[in-house]
């Protein structure tokens, strides 16, 4: 990323694209899907995560966008508001994604949710989340899951059921 390193023109783009986005200039002259994508990418790399927000969220519930950049808007909003710790907007991101999202892997919904609610200190809706990821994820996912939700399980409280599920693990992983 070259553009990186051009620290005041990049505030430039980024300010004038933000600004954009209040004015409501979305028509024909507006910024594209494409656009914002980018944008939001390079407001993250360079910090200016409120700017990435703004710019990642202007791209949620569009249907002019390719469908490969959906993932890639929820992921990269996702991780701007937890490096945020807004981790009660990540909770709504990801219900929104579960409900609407078409062309992205929903397990990123369900480990990011249980994640959020795990520092929220809502240790029984990680728990319920992350069983919903073990459900639905797929061999390469699963022992990934099933650790996720020990881990929900342990900081819940409910170590016999966590060392239950480990002992589980070893039998089906040995």
């Amino acid at each position: 990323f070259v553009l990186k390193e051009e620290k005041g023109l990049v505030q430039r783009l980024l300010d004038e694209s933000v600004r954009r986005l209040k004015d409501g200039d979305e028509g024909k002259d507006g910024l594209a899907y494409a656009t914002r994508g980018f944008l939001a990418t390079l407001a993250a790399r360079t910090k200016q995560l409120d700017h990435a927000e703004k710019l990642y969220r202007s791209c949620m519930g569009r249907q002019d966008g390719p469908a490969e950049m959906e993932a890639d808007v929820y992921s990269g909003l996702i991780r701007v508001l937890r490096l945020r710790y807004k981790h009660e907007a990540i909770v709504e991101v990801c219900k929104t994604g579960l409900k609407n999202a078409q062309a992205t892997n929903r397990l990123l919904f369900h480990t990011e949710m249980g994640r959020a609610y795990q520092y929220l200190e809502k240790h029984d809706e990680a728990v319920k989340t992350f069983e919903q990821a073990v459900q639905e994820s797929g061999k390469s996912q699963k022992l990934y899951c099933k650790r996720l939700h020990i881990d929900a399980l342990t900081a819940a409280g409910s170590h016999e059921k966590a060392l239950s599920e480990c002992l589980a693990l070893v039998k089906e992983y040995n």
